[in-house]
């Protein structure tokens, strides 16, 4: 694959954008924004119904300090840093169902609004996928200060705080971009209700 090297950053070409919305736009036809949400919705409601270990998951933290983060490791015991790991793993697959759902919602959502507009929207069905890579990265910061525990990098900790909290805000911005999309599609059937009913009165 062909890619633009700008500074440290690996972007992809346009052509290859293209190619990834296509693939996304496969799956933004019913029945699968439904279906990934069937999928997704259960597995979140598993993960909260296991108990925590004692002082939260790591990657559900905001603004702590390398020290705090060793300190709810050491407080964990080696039972919860083994959770703490499976858990870990099972992001992976939360991870790929958030992107498909919100990527095939957002696509059809607003596909139904704009028509054949929707051209200038698509960047927004990127958002989960941005978000998909930033979570990515957090399990694997997450991981390596698990693995390597009781040896200690803070930079690691640093990191894992950073993706953390770009994760929240990335999820914080695909809620509003998918319910703006309903809540313009409703409003266009709605106008188009009413628009139907004035050309029956005349």
């Amino acid at each position: 694959m062909e890619l633009f090297h700008i500074g440290k950053l690996i972007i992809p070409e346009a052509s290859q954008l293209e190619k990834i919305y296509r693939f996304i736009e496969k799956f933004s036809v019913r029945p699968y924004p439904l279906l990934f949400f069937s999928l997704f919705a259960p597995a979140v409601a598993l993960i909260n119904l296991i108990e925590k270990p004692r002082g939260g998951y790591l990657t559900q933290q905001t603004a702590y300090t390398p020290q705090q983060a060793y300190d709810l490791l050491t407080n964990y015991g080696d039972a919860g840093r083994r959770q703490h790991l499976l858990v870990s793993a099972y992001d992976l697959l939360l991870i790929t169902l958030f992107v498909m759902f919100f990527s095939s919602c957002i696509t059809f959502l607003y596909r139904r609004i704009t028509g054949d507009r929707f051209k200038a929207l698509r960047a927004l069905c990127f958002v989960p996928l941005v978000y998909g890579a930033v979570q990515l990265l957090e399990v694997i910061f997450t991981a390596i200060a698990l693995f390597t525990f009781p040896g200690r990098n803070d930079f690691i900790f640093i990191l894992t705080n950073r993706a953390t909290e770009a994760k929240f805000f990335l999820t914080g911005a695909c809620v509003v971009i998918l319910l703006a999309g309903f809540t313009g599609l409703a409003a266009k059937n709605i106008a188009r209700f009413f628009s139907d009913k004035k050309v029956q009165r005349e």
